[in-house]
C-alpha cells in the first residue's frame, strides 16, 4: 500500500484521504465483529443495539387478535372511538347529545336500538348552564341523572394535565359515553384549530383514552359558513377533526320545513352509513321522529345567504337569470348551479315553484335521444312566484324526480306535455 493509496478488503485501491481512511476503519471493524478470530483479545461481542425507548413499537400482525367493533349506537356511535356531532347553532346539537345521554342513563330510547343495561355518562359543557339548562332538559327527557356526571370547570386538552383530569374522571365513573360540548372550547386558548399539526396530537390522545377505557367520546362541533363546500369539510377547524373521528353526524333542519330536523351520518369508517334519523323540538321538549328523508345537502341548503335570502329564493333568482334569454340545456343549468353553491334538490324545487318548462329537443322518436332544455314560462318577469297556479313537471324529465299533481302549464305543441282539455296556457 503506497502512501497515496489505500487497499480495501476486496483488493481495490482508493485514494488515501481522510474520508476513505475512516471508511476503511469501519469495514475492518465490521469484519472483526463478524469473525471472532479477528476480534482483539478481551473484546466481547456486544448485543444488538435496541431502538431508543419511546411509545412506538413494531408488531407482527400475526400476533394481533382480530376484534369486533363494540357499539354504543350502531352504526352511529362506536365504543372506544371518537365521534363528531356537527351542526349550526340553534339546530339542536346539544339537545341531541342530551337525548343520547338520557338513553344511555336509562338503558333505552335510541332509535333502532333494543333496551340495554343503564350506564354512566360523563359530560363537559362549556356553553350551557348545569342548573338552568342541562338538568331541566335531562329531567324533561326522563333521564336517570344519578348516572350522568358533569365536569364543572373547563379543561385544557392542549396540556397533559387537562387530559389526565379527564381520564381520572373516566377511571372513577367508568362511563360508556363521554360528551364534550363543544370540543373547540377544550383544546386550549393557544391552539390554532385550523392547523392540523396543533390539533392532531390532542385528537390522537382523546382517541387513545376512548380506546383504553372502551368508552365512546362524542364531541360537538360547530359548522363554518360556505355552502359550496362538501358536508365533510364544513366543520369548524382543521380537517383533522374529521379524519380522527370514526363517525361524523350532521344535525340540521329541512330547508322547507324548519321544524323538521334530522341527524345525518356523513362519515362512517366501521359500518355502512346509517339512515337519517328525524327529531323535533316541541314546546321545549325533544323527541325522536323515526327515519328521515333529510340529506346533508338539504340541511346545508337551509342556511341563509349573506343578504338574508333563503336557499330556495337564491335558486329562484338563479333560474330567472340563467333562463332569461331563452331555453338552456338542463344539464348545463344544474352544472352552473353547483358551481354557484346551490344544491340540485333546491334548484329543482325552485324550478317547480317557478313553473319552468322542460322540453325535449333532438331525436324525439328515439328512446334516450335528444336533450332536455329548461325555459321560463311567458310573463314570468312580471310575477314573483307561480306556485299558487298549480304546476306540472313533465313526466319524461329524467332530471326531475318529484311527483306533484296538477303541475304547471300544458303546452299543446309540447309532445311531452299533452294538454288537459284546453289549449296552451298563457301566463
Amino acid at each position: 500500500m503506497s502512501s497515496n493509496t489505500l487497499t480495501l478488503p476486496d483488493g481495490r485501491t482508493v485514494p488515501n484521504t481522510p474520508e476513505f481512511r475512516a471508511y476503511l476503519r469501519i469495514l475492518e471493524g465490521n469484519v472483526r465483529e463478524q469473525n471472532p478470530q479477528t476480534r482483539p483479545k478481551g473484546a466481547e461481542e456486544q448485543p444488538a443495539q435496541k431502538p431508543a425507548q419511546n411509545k412506538t413499537s413494531l408488531v407482527c400482525l400475526a400476533d394481533v387478535e382480530p376484534e369486533a367493533v363494540s357499539w354504543l349506537w350502531h352504526p352511529y356511535i362506536p365504543r372506544g372511538k371518537l365521534t363528531l356531532l356537527e351542526g349550526d347553532p340553534g339546530v339542536g346539537k346539544s339537545w341531541v347529545s342530551l337525548a343520547i345521554a338520557t338513553a344511555v342513563s336509562i338503558g333505552r330510547g335510541l332509535p333502532g336500538l333494543e333496551a340495554t343495561e343503564p350506564a354512566s355518562v360523563v359530560m363537559g359543557s362549556a356553553e350551557d348552564g348545569l342548573g338552568d339548562t342541562i338538568r331541566p332538559r335531562l329531567d324533561a327527557m326522563g333521564a336517570n341523572v344519578s348516572n350522568i356526571h358533569a365536569i364543572k370547570h373547563l379543561l385544557d386538552f392542549a396540556n397533559n394535565e387537562g387530559l389526565a383530569i379527564l381520564e381520572g374522571y373516566i377511571t372513577q365513573v367508568h362511563p360508556v359515553l363521554v360528551i364534550i360540548d363543544p370540543l373547540v372550547a377544550y383544546v386550549g386558548a393557544g391552539t390554532d384549530i385550523h392547523r392540523a399539526n396543533e390539533t392532531r396530537a390532542i385528537l390522537a390522545k382523546l382517541a387513545d383514552i376512548a380506546e383504553k377505557h372502551g368508552c365512546a367520546i362524542l364531541a360537538v362541533r360547530h359548522l363554518t359558513k360556505g355552502g359550496a363546500l362538501k358536508p365533510i369539510y364544513r366543520g369548524l377547524g382543521s380537517i383533522d377533526f374529521t379524519a380522527a373521528s370514526r363517525s361524523v353526524l350532521l344535525a340540521g333542519c329541512d330547508p322547507e320545513e324548519p321544524h323538521k330536523r334530522g341527524l345525518v351520518q356523513i362519515k362512517s369508517n366501521l359500518a355502512a352509513t346509517g339512515k337519517a334519523i328525524g327529531y323535533e323540538l316541541r314546546d321545549g321538549d325533544f323527541c325522536w321522529t323515526g327515519d328521515s328523508d333529510l340529506t346533508a345537502a338539504r340541511i346545508l341548503a337551509a342556511e341563509d345567504s349573506g343578504d338574508g335570502k333563503s336557499a330556495i329564493d337564491e335558486a329562484k333568482d338563479f333560474l330567472r337569470d340563467e333562463l332569461a334569454d331563452g331555453p338552456v340545456e338542463a344539464s348545463l343549468v344544474l352544472r352552473y348551479a353547483r358551481e354557484a353553491g346551490l344544491s340540485e334538490i333546491t334548484v329543482k324545487r325552485a324550478k317547480s315553484m317557478l313553473g319552468v318548462i322542460t322540453r325535449r329537443q333532438g331525436e324525439t322518436g328515439k328512446r334516450g335521444g335528444g336533450k332536455f332544455t329548461w325555459e321560463l314560462p311567458k310573463g314570468l318577469e312580471d310575477q314573483t312566484d307561480l306556485e299558487d297556479h298549480g304546476d306540472r313537471i313533465e313526466k319524461n324529465d329524467p332530471l326531475n324526480h318529484f311527483s306533484f299533481e296538477n303541475h304547471y302549464m300544458a303546452q299543446k305543441d309540447d309532445p311531452l306535455n299533452p294538454p288537459r282539455g284546453h289549449d296552451s296556457v298563457e301566463v
